[in-house]
């Protein structure tokens, strides 16, 4: 007979001979026996032989076991092999994408066990049995009937008792009935067909039963098994067994009365309930109670141990959704069904634990239409496009998908023949989260999506795919036009016509956002009469907007007098933009005066009674310094029981910090629980203004780590202002604790920073000449030193100097005469180009260290720095530095041709004698 070799991969024509040399080592078939256990009409594959003591015979298979399944080309699932050729195609091809293969053996029944206490039930999936893998006293796996779903039909539980055995199922191919031993071979032979084809099952009842006759009507909790060997399964969907503790099962009436029970509830407070009932309204926007009914519904469902049903589940997933719960929804989704939500094969599903730690038993028949596009909606309000695209090819029965290098599952009831076929709402939700994500990969995901559907009913019987509808042209459109694609969205719009899907508001006002001129928005107006389209307040919004972002205030203002003729209402959205346009036109006066107009009016006063139309006056008030205009508009919203929020304090105490009322700023830095870093960055200001610098500090010194709010740029201001307002009071040493703080923190002082510490400290410039309004030389002595220290920290992190700066330094030695002149004229003497600076550096840092016992002349020593070079200027000897000006610190300067004529001016300020042997001996050498 024809055999294979299931180590070797090898078919052979074997011998009688050969046969009976294997017999030595192999237990060969007894074919009579065999052939006396089988049906006359089996047709399938044997075991011929096997090896005593290999792997197969360790793992209890015999000669003349049936084989039943092998594994499937991808993943974990087994399908029924009953051909040679299926055989070796599935082994070859297995074996290129994995090491490792499941083959499932069956012992072949005798003929005298088959008595009265076997039945054949033909049914349609789902089954509504829950099934166990049990080992007998004589040690042989058998599948056992230990429950019913809650949607077991009739015929199952009148026919089926509890502890009858599964034993044999029908190909999928053929009216054989192949031997089950095993839950996997069973969920494998049921799913392996097509969606609507019935499955016939073999039972065996044991004699026990028959003797006791024990009827389901009289099991009040189940049954509880706990063999360590078993493992729990419902046959809509496989489920590991992690635990040998008891499994109860809820009765049939039971489960179905909590269901009912379960789904009234969330009907309840649904939020459609919440918007009709009386007296609900309340609930809404205050509490997420469709949320937290759903989690008192799934802890109670999972306590019970219930499958849930495809409504309940459609139903959970809703209220969570509706609460903005995207990743509640997902979990659920993944408890109930067994499946990964991502629509990938990756990972173990885990399953939701209620209070007494059961948890749900999946059920595949849950997944059906409503709960996949609930999935949809889940991902696409994270904005994950990448779920969104693998979900929706499962649903559509295209397993192996590739997205984001995971492969989308291979789901049931779907594809050409299954129960679940996307609608056009699917690809409408997926098409929306694509848009929302939005930039280019979201826009061409949108638009490929939208490709794919069909024009018609006639094209989608012939691709299979929805029918796009005005909401998927409306999606499309929108995307198109935030994109600046006008021209597309205007030629899409074209085609909608074309296939005479009548147009909505929510059409044309996408359109209206990509109209560039007047002409374009009366034709768009005009379209919209012609199709009967309402002129609403969205409508009006819309086109006052996108006048507004194209500034063009004057026709903007226009709309508005004609929606009041047209009897359309003006609404908070409409003021809004207008004010905010008036802003950005820097035209505070109009929308303050716009604001109070719209408050005074009877029929417009209530619109203004909202945080966004209060923060915009204030900010308004805050461009004219008129703080007291905006204290009174904030007294104004808490006399309205208007609650201000982050941006409306942060708006008074910009008007206030305007205005130099920095005490009134901090009272109201005061009350922002829960302040961004704008706010610190106010707040900084603010102490700041009132010299409370170190409560200023410490609002900066809290940014470090996860904690940091504020931006660099917030932290950078925050230093600036500390430090002016430290020079505008004279308090020079917090000024230079601040600087050398700045500096530890990483951060390098810019241009506007060394210019603003000039200005703080008095100096100015008009026409390339320096002026100093401070003529007291015991006041300009510290200030000279803390410009030295400047020069000091910027060459300690090898920062160059601004022109200017260095001026001013010039300048202010030259003013002071003396000591100060010197130091100034050395500074000068000392500078530097980026360039110098390098090559200095380089040479220094090759200088050889002196021998032992060998010192310097005592007036010889280097200036460690400026600053001590100022204050202990006499212990230098002048004629060694203007020698050697290696003894001087460098000073890099920074400069431009525009800074030249001030740079000069102020070195020839400073220029005195110095001795010129040897003057810059040294760096010339280094530059030659």
């Amino acid at each position: 007979s024809n055999t294979f070799d299931l180590d070797q991969l090898i078919s052979s024509e074997k011998t009688d001979s050969n046969a009976e040399d294997d017999s030595q080592q192999q237990q060969t078939m007894d074919w009579p026996t065999v052939a006396g256990r089988l049906n006359p009409e089996f047709k399938g594959l044997l075991v011929s032989s096997v090896a005593q003591g290999s792997r197969a015979w360790q793992g209890g298979v015999r000669a003349g076991d049936v084989l039943v399944s092998s594994s499937a080309t991808i993943g974990d699932a087994v399908w029924p092999t009953s051909s040679m050729d299926g055989l070796q195609s599935a082994l070859r091809s297995r074996k290129v994408t994995s090491s490792n293969i499941a083959l499932e053996f069956a012992r072949a029944m005798s003929l005298d066990q088959e008595a009265t206490n076997r039945y054949q039930l033909t049914l349609q999936r789902p089954l509504g049995i829950e099934v166990q893998e049990q080992i007998t006293k004589d040690g042989d796996a058998v599948v056992v009937v230990t429950g019913f779903s809650v949607n077991a039909p009739n015929l199952v539980r009148h026919a089926v008792q509890i502890g009858d055995r599964v034993v044999a199922v029908d190909s999928s191919l053929g009216g054989s009935l192949w031997p089950v031993t095993t839950v996997a071979g069973l969920t494998s032979a049921c799913t392996s067909r097509l969606p609507g084809a019935p499955v016939t099952l073999q039972f065996e009842r044991p004699l026990e039963n028959l003797q006791t006759e024990i009827e389901y009507s009289d099991v009040q909790q189940g049954v509880s098994v706990t063999p360590a060997a078993s493992r729990a399964v419902s046959l809509q969907k496989e489920k590991a067994a992690t635990t040998t503790e008891a499994v109860s099962v809820t009765s049939q009436s039971d489960a179905e009365a909590l269901l009912k029970r379960c789904r009234d509830v969330l009907q309840r407070y649904s939020v459609q309930a919440k918007e009709t009932s009386p007296g609900a309204a309340g609930f809404r926007g205050k509490y997420e109670v469709p949320a937290i009914v759903a989690d008192k519904v799934v802890d109670a469902l999972a306590s019970a141990r219930v499958s849930l049903d495809s409504v309940t589940l459609s139903m959970l997933m809703k209220a969570y959704l509706s609460c903005n719960r995207a990743d509640s929804a997902l979990r659920v989704f993944e408890a109930a069904v067994g499946f990964r939500s991502d629509g990938s094969c990756l990972g173990r599903v885990e399953s939701l634990i209620g209070g007494n730690g059961g948890g749900f038993v999946p059920r595949e028949s849950a997944l059906n239409l409503y709960t996949g596009t609930a999935l949809l909606q889940a991902h696409a309000m994270k904005g994950d496009l990448y779920s969104v695209s693998r979900v929706l090819a499962a649903l559509e029965g295209r397993s192996g998908v590739l997205v984001n290098g995971l492969e989308s599952a291979p789901w049931p009831f779907t594809g050409a023949f299954g129960s679940i076929q996307p609608d056009t709402k699917c690809y409408n939700i997926a098409i929306a989260a694509a848009a929302k994500v939005g930039g280019e990969e979201g826009l061409e995901m949108a638009l490929a999506l939208f490709d794919t559907m069909a024009n018609t009913d006639v094209g989608s019987s012939k691709s299979g795919k929805p029918v796009r509808n005005a909401v998927s042209y409306n999606t499309v459109i929108n995307a198109l036009s935030n994109a600046g694609r006008s021209m597309e969205a205007f030629k899409l719009f074209g085609r909608m016509k074309d296939f005479r899907i009548k147009a909505t508001k929510y059409t044309y006002t996408p359109l209206i956002k990509a109209c560039f001129d007047d002409d374009d928005i009366e034709e768009i107006k005009y379209d919209m009469k012609e199709s009967n389209i309402k002129f609403d307040t969205t409508v009006y919004n819309t086109m006052i907007r996108s006048l507004c972002e194209q500034r063009r205030w004057t026709e903007a203002s226009k709309l508005v007098t004609e929606m009041e003729s047209q009897g359309v209402a003006p609404d908070a959205m409409t003021y809004g933009f207008l004010m905010s346009a008036m802003l950005k036109a820097n035209k505070p006066t109009a929308c303050l005066t716009l604001f109070e107009s719209a408050g005074a009016s009877s029929t417009t006063s209530s619109i203004t009674d909202n945080a966004y139309l209060y923060t915009i006056a204030i900010t308004a008030a805050s461009r004219l310094k008129d703080f007291e205009r905006a204290i009174e508009l904030l007294s104004r919203m808490a006399a309205k029981g208007v609650k201000p929020n982050l941006k409306t304090l942060t708006a008074v105490a910009g008007a206030c910090l305007a205005a130099d009322q920095y005490d009134l700023a901090a009272q109201i830095y005061d009350k922002i629980e829960d302040p961004d870093g704008y706010a610190m960055c106010q707040g900084v200001e603010a102490l700041s203004g009132t010299g409370a610098f170190s409560d200023a500090l410490k609002i900066l010194q809290s940014q470090k780590g996860k904690s940091q709010v504020m931006t660099g740029k917030h932290i950078m201001k925050s230093y600036k202002t500390i430090i002016v307002d430290s020079l505008k009071s004279r308090d020079l040493v917090n000024a230079e604790a601040t600087f050398a703080n700045l500096l530890r923190q990483g951060f390098i002082p810019n241009k506007g920073m060394l210019e603003a510490i000039c200005d703080a400290l008095g100096f100015s410039e008009r026409r390339g000449l320096i002026s100093f309004a401070i003529d007291d030389d015991e006041e300009r002595a510290p200030i000279f030193r803390f410009m030295l220290f400047v020069l000091d920290s910027l060459r300690a992190r090898k920062l160059p100097v601004d022109s200017f700066f260095y001026s001013v330094v010039l300048f202010l030695g030259r003013s002071m005469g003396g000591n100060a002149r010197s130091v100034a004229a050395l500074i000068a003497s000392a500078k530097v180009s980026e360039r110098e600076q390098q090559l200095l550096s380089n040479e220094g840092s090759s200088k050889s260290t002196p021998k032992a016992g060998e010192h310097a002349p005592s007036n010889h020593h280097p200036a460690e720095s400026w600053v001590h070079l100022f204050e202990d200027f006499d212990e230098f000897d002048l004629s060694a530095i203007a020698a050697d000006l290696s003894l001087l610190p460098p000073v890099q300067l920074r400069t431009s041709s525009r800074d030249r004529r001030r740079l000069v001016r102020a070195e020839k300020e400073v220029a005195f004698a110095l001795k010129k042997n040897g003057k810059s001996s040294r760096r010339k050498a280094l530059l030659t």
